[in-house]
């Protein structure tokens, strides 16, 4: 039946993404993610005005509902929409990607199933990856776009094997400090849906392009809710392709841990919370397992934290 509940609801926000949709849509799909023959999911897209809007075969293939909400409030933030379609989801958890321009590895969905079982108010989230040789903010400088990492991506059978997604991409600005150091965010943010009530959602305070730093917020909120767990998967993540977007390059997770270039988002948090955004450090679990692929990332982790662990990083 249409309205009865599901495990678990993906909303995924988007904006002009004709291109990265496609791709994201696939590493949702019962091919591509591994161990979810019996999972009972949906997709939900939550639209913020497109110029244009998506082709239902952009997402005729996967084996799983798809509902398509299209905003057509010209809002410069997504915030409204995306809190539009996680009221209508019908899962028993709700994931949420605030960025449809982001890939996933293909075991996010098994292990975020398995932490819901294990775990009774679960604030579960997969780190944060930049397709191409540096974080974007400055591999763009150097001349990467779209056509580069479309060439890029043709070089790993990805759909194949997601996991060889790890082998062209490195940490993102929001992960910097390695999978044993908890994210300041998570662009796969998985929650039972009961917290999301508890959090009323998003914060429509939340104004600027691209909803400012509300993923940053809600993360935030999350964590420090009584009674919450965080989960961190690893050896799973999220990659994000290039697309001009309002925040890419220009949040609080840049490599300099307590700065944000970016003076209007700093400026509307510090608004709506009375004080500045600062990069917090929570306490958790991790589940899942260390591929091979990802090897390189591992080592680097290990660095960090044994860095951190010397009191040579802040």
């Amino acid at each position: 039946m249409p309205n009865e509940p599901c495990d678990l609801s993906i909303v995924i926000s988007c904006f002009n993404m004709h291109r990265e949709m496609p791709r994201t849509l696939h590493t949702l799909s019962r091919s591509y993610q591994r161990e979810v023959g019996d999972l009972n999911y949906e997709i939900i897209i939550a639209d913020n005005a497109s110029a244009e809007p998506l082709a239902s075969e952009t997402w005729a293939a996967l084996e799983c509902p798809v509902r398509y909400l299209r905003s057509l409030a010209e809002d410069r933030s997504p915030v409204k929409a995306v809190n539009a379609a996680m009221r209508q989801a019908r899962g028993r958890m709700i994931a949420l990607m605030i960025d449809g321009a982001r890939m996933l590895s293909p075991g996010v969905l098994k292990y975020s199933r398995l932490a819901a079982k294990l775990y009774p108010v679960p604030v579960i989230c997969t780190h944060g990856f930049h397709l191409g040789p540096d974080v974007q903010s400055r591999s763009i400088a150097a001349g990467y776009n779209q056509q580069r990492e479309d060439e890029l991506l043709s070089t790993v059978d990805w759909r194949t094997d997601g996991y060889r997604l790890f082998d062209i991409s490195v940490f993102a600005g929001s992960s910097f400090r390695g999978w044993f150091i908890s994210p300041t965010e998570s662009n796969c943010l998985v929650m039972p849906r009961e917290l999301w009530e508890k959090l009323n959602f998003l914060d429509e305070r939340f104004i600027t392009p691209g909803g400012g730093l509300v993923n940053l917020d809600t993360f935030k909120r999350a964590c420090e809710t009584p009674g919450t767990q965080l989960v961190t998967l690893l050896g799973e993540g999220s990659f994000h392709q290039f697309h001009g977007g309002a925040a890419t390059g220009k949040s609080a997770t840049s490599a300099a841990p307590a700065h944000n270039p970016n003076e209007a988002f700093d400026r509307e948090y510090q608004q709506i919370r009375g004080e500045l955004y600062r990069i917090p450090t929570y306490a958790g679990s991790f589940l899942g397992e260390l591929h091979p692929r990802p090897v390189k990332h591992v080592q680097i982790s290990a660095q960090t934290l044994s860095a951190i662990s010397s009191n040579r990083v802040p």
